[in-house]
């Protein structure tokens, strides 16, 4: 909405005061959104740190498919289904 350096100001403040992988979340699509592929993936790393069965690698693997880098989506993808299965 046109907003994004605003959002991008109020995710890292957030992320201050808690590091959590929602708010990771808010930051892997901003700066997706932005270009900023290496930062959102670093997002997305983190925020599977904290939550290794997170929805975090659906998102990783569109990231990586954006980039062309299909080895690597195929590989979050498949990951996000084990782990979706996991949870059950």
């Amino acid at each position: 909405m046109g907003k994004t350096e605003d959002a991008l100001k109020m995710f890292k403040k957030a992320l201050e005061l808690n590091p959590s992988e929602f708010n990771y979340s808010g930051l892997e699509d901003i700066y997706r959104d932005m270009g900023n592929y290496l930062e959102s993936e670093a997002m997305f790393k983190k925020a599977l740190e904290i939550n290794p069965q997170g929805e975090s690698y659906n998102g990783l693997g569109w990231l990586y498919l954006q980039q062309e880098k299909y080895d690597q989506a195929e590989w979050a993808f498949k990951q996000f289904l084990e782990k979706v299965r996991e949870k059950g």
